[in-house]
């Protein structure tokens, strides 16, 4: 136990006076002197870093403050010339002139520049908004409002229909299949709404299309190019559509899904 403790007390007083050495910092003023000095045509007169990092510049002849002078208000930039007895500045002109009235650039407070950057905020704001849209969605009240309005419209040419309504991607959110409607008409109706809502065309017009000889389109998957689908507007823009099929015939058929779609509206 003694020897262990012989052992790690060299190691302890190592940790200790690693701990305690000072640490030395770089010497940012005089870098940003030796910078500030430096003749040339490529050499910057204008130093907006330092004071912002919370460093002062002073100058090398006159020990003058010329960068640091920094409150909450303002960063105060002064001219770093030397000065004659009178207080004007000798010639020539040191390498820290700066423009500006009077030798003296002018204050800018911090307001402006939160304002400039609430500004840049603001504007990226608006881009990301620019990449996304709000729209509206068929619920699934609506959906049963829409089989509502086309059972009703059935029922009062006793007439037997298989309702589908289906959303703007064509799943389906409500099926109704009335009294001695036959057993295929569901999945039908189901087709067919699902046609009208993925290409925003009534089913009749593809049937049209196909008739008039254009057969290679019943080729498309998952297509009914038969009457009876509708699609479902609201304010211009497609939410969903409703299709029916075993009503007494074709056209009775779509309209049937017109009387549906029109109680959406």
């Amino acid at each position: 136990m003694r020897r262990h403790l012989l052992l790690t007390a060299p190691c302890a007083l190592t940790l200790v006076a690693a701990c305690t050495r000072p640490v030395r910092l770089p010497d940012l003023g005089g870098l940003y002197n030796t910078a500030a000095q430096r003749h040339g045509p490529s050499r910057n007169p204008v130093i907006v870093i330092p004071g912002i990092l919370g460093s002062r510049l002073r100058d090398g002849e006159t020990n003058r403050l010329v960068w640091g002078a920094f409150s909450g208000e303002l960063f105060l930039i002064e001219d770093a010339r030397p000065r004659n007895v009178d207080g004007t500045p000798k010639l020539p002109p040191s390498p820290l002139h700066l423009s500006g009235e009077g030798g003296i650039m002018r204050k800018t407070s911090f307001a402006r520049g939160f304002a400039g950057t609430a500004a840049l905020l603001a504007a990226l704001a608006t881009n990301s908004t620019a990449q996304v849209a709000d729209k509206k969605v068929l619920t699934l009240d609506g959906a049963k409002k829409v089989a509502a309005g086309a059972a009703a419209d059935a029922r009062q040419h006793n007439e037997g229909a298989a309702i589908a309504v289906v959303d703007d991607g064509g799943n389906l959110m409500y099926l109704e299949r009335l009294d001695n409607t036959f057993a295929a008409g569901a999945r039908i109706s189901i087709g067919k709404a699902r046609t009208a809502a993925l290409f925003k065309k009534p089913t009749a017009a593809f049937e049209e299309i196909i008739r008039n000889g254009r057969t290679p389109m019943i080729a498309l998957e998952d297509f009914t190019p038969l009457q009876g689908g509708v699609p479902l507007e609201v304010d211009g823009k497609v939410v969903g559509a409703i299709g029916v099929s075993g009503a007494a015939n074709q056209q009775r058929d779509e309209e049937v899904a017109k009387a549906g779609a029109a109680a959406l509206k």
